[in-house]
């Protein structure tokens, strides 16, 4: 920093800003071997946004290497840089969980990335620099949908209701892809209870557990895939159902078994 600041040397010590550069380096790549799930480390320059340093993982077969000189970005118009530079020292910003994205393109093969970042402020109180950790979420992203009990079914989604984990992975991140497919739209009692604030009871959201088990008081619905242990024959027959495995046919009222 008082390198860059003094203008390439540091007043300090007078080492060249280039050597606390590949000091720096050195410290992100060893880093980045370390800890598998950081797909790069990245430090922005606070003052026209571009990239001063990113080591990452795109050298041959994944290998940790410093970005050369012109594949450096300006990050200016992205959000995680934007939020970064209106906190104070010591505060951090996460990302939503997304697909990584390059030069403002999504990068493919599609991988959901987190990112973290924080700013770093210079000894007049200015900002110098965002510092951004890279978090790769393939790896967390996989171990729920391993966790999945034997004949059920996982389904995770975000604020947006766009699926991060479905048994389909085609209908994954949609919104980012152009297919977007909302959970709402698959599970509507569930969705119109808890969009109107009603603590409508639930669990696994998969029909596995049976919390949402109903009453069906009218109207006519598909049952999706559900386990018999959630929601026996018999109990269907007397106008039990899932409400998380319930398409309506047509207007339909439910209650819940305590109601």
């Amino acid at each position: 920093m008082r390198a860059r600041l003094a203008g390439g040397v540091d007043t300090v010590n007078g080492v060249s800003e280039a050597i606390w550069l590949e000091r720096l380096t050195n410290g992100f790549s060893g880093a980045l071997r370390a800890k598998p799930v950081y797909a790069s480390f990245c430090l922005i320059d606070a003052g026209d946004a571009r990239e001063i340093i990113r080591v990452d993982r795109s050298g041959p077969n994944g290998e940790v290497r410093n970005a050369p000189e012109a594949e450096l970005q300006s990050e200016g118009e992205q959000a995680h840089f934007k939020e970064t530079m209106k906190l104070a020292a010591g505060e951090i910003y996460v990302s939503p969980l997304d697909l990584n994205r390059e030069s403002s393109a999504t990068e493919t093969p599609y991988w959901p990335t987190l990112r973290m970042a924080t700013p770093i402020f210079a000894p007049n109180g200015k900002v110098f620099g965002v510092f951004i950790v890279t978090v790769d979420m393939r790896p967390a992203l996989d171990r729920v949908r391993s966790s999945a009990p034997e004949g059920g079914q996982i389904y995770v989604v975000n604020d947006r209701g766009d699926y991060l984990v479905h048994p389909n992975p085609a209908r994954e991140f949609g919104t980012e892809l152009g297919t977007r497919a909302d959970w709402r739209a698959d599970f509507p009692f569930l969705a119109t209870a808890l969009d109107a604030g009603i603590s409508y009871p639930f669990g696994c959201q998969s029909g596995n557990c049976g919390a949402c088990k109903s009453h069906l008081v009218n109207g006519e619905v598909a049952m999706e895939g559900y386990s018999e242990f959630a929601l026996s024959d018999e109990e269907k027959a007397r106008g039990l159902i899932l409400a998380c495995r319930a398409v309506p046919w047509q207007d339909s009222d439910v209650a819940w078994l305590e109601a």
